[in-house]
């Protein structure tokens, strides 16, 4: 398990990178070429990818996994559709602002886009199928602690993300995802657990819902809350959603004692209600004291639901559609996302 898992997390932490590069340079990349107004049009389309590629790609790896197989064909096919418009982008971000080559950019940004949703959900199932039936805090808290550390170090990576530039970095993202990939394929397989058939569960559907509320709770953490309580102290939102961040990766390294404490279904409410108690005690707090405490509360209510949900999930779902289950989590992480973001306005 150790193996597979090491890697699994070190894909999570360079696809969470590569998230958070995508959303620094897309911008950027728009406005060079002339491309403004597609910046809207690409965060419905993210929606819409999340919503309807990581339930099939999910469900399609279900389906490899009930038939003794494994979940890694899927997990390479986005992996190597990643890969090729990853460079396809570097090649054409090098271009003129007015050349004609800028014309394929948004087809190759939307590959990209479609690559890396399509194999998060096998990827991410795997971990169900490291962990058997029961799907802990303590399994999910490094795979949590990877997806925040580009938020933790965002302060100290935001300058050499412009000092390399959109091509090296998307070159260098490709890198990370295809070798990460590479050694999670390498890793011994994992056979399909007994209860690989149908079993009753927790209707697949909660698991969209639970994403958009994860979705809430991290856009309310990372976002929002710090934004606000920039306005009225010292310190600036990027700090602030570092210090969220960190807060969050503590709590979520605690993830194996959280059972012993209490079950996860409460820690999963307990941590949303706290993203929610910081953003409506953020107007009123003022000096950097208040706003650093706040932004731990929400970074810590932000750890609780991140490392209970998609455990809780697992657990909780029909057993064999743990693919599914995680493809609909994250849809609803990503269509809540937008929709959030929109409202916040």
């Amino acid at each position: 398990m150790g193996g597979r898992l090491g890697a699994l997390v070190a894909l999570q932490a360079a696809v969470a990178v590569a998230w958070k590069a995508y959303a620094y340079f897309q911008p950027r990349l728009l406005a060079h070429f002339g491309f403004d107004a597609l910046a809207s049009v690409f965060g419905w389309y993210l929606a819409l990818a999340g919503t309807t590629l990581a339930p099939l790609a999910g469900d399609a790896s279900d389906r490899l996994v009930r038939s003794g197989g494994d979940r890694f064909p899927l997990v390479r096919a986005g992996v190597g559709l990643a890969a090729a418009s990853f460079l396809a982008v570097a090649l054409t971000a090098m271009a003129e602002a007015g050349s004609a080559v800028r014309f394929v950019l948004p087809l190759f940004v939307a590959v990209w886009i479609a690559g890396m949703t399509l194999f998060q959900a096998p990827a991410l199932a795997i971990l169900r199928d490291l962990a058997g039936r029961d799907v802990t805090a303590g399994a999910m808290a490094p795979l949590v602690v990877a997806s925040l550390l580009p938020t933790v170090l965002w302060p100290w990576l935001e300058p050499v993300l412009a000092t390399l530039g959109g091509s090296i970095t998307v070159l260098a993202g490709g890198v990370a995802v295809t070798a990460t990939a590479f050694a999670l394929g390498r890793s011994v397989p994992v056979p399909a657990g007994p209860d690989s058939a149908d079993r009753p569960g927790a209707p697949p559907l909660v698991a969209f819902a639970a994403g958009v509320v994860s979705a809430v709770v991290a856009v309310l953490a990372s976002e929002v809350v710090p934004t606000i309580l920039a306005r009225s102290g010292p310190v600036g939102p990027e700090g602030l959603a570092a210090v969220a961040a960190v807060a969050a990766a503590s709590v979520a390294a605690m993830g194996g004692r959280l059972r012993s404490m209490t079950d996860e279904r409460t820690a999963l409410l307990a941590g949303a209600a706290m993203a929610i108690v910081g953003r409506a005690i953020a107007p009123v707090c003022a000096g950097r004291i208040a706003a650093i405490a706040v932004s731990a509360v929400t970074g810590i209510g932000l750890g609780l639901h991140l490392v209970t949900a998609l455990p809780y999930l697992l657990s909780a779902g029909p057993r064999g559609r743990a693919g599914l289950v995680t493809g609909l989590y994250l849809g609803g992480a990503m269509l809540g996302t937008r929709l959030v973001s929109l409202l916040a306005a």
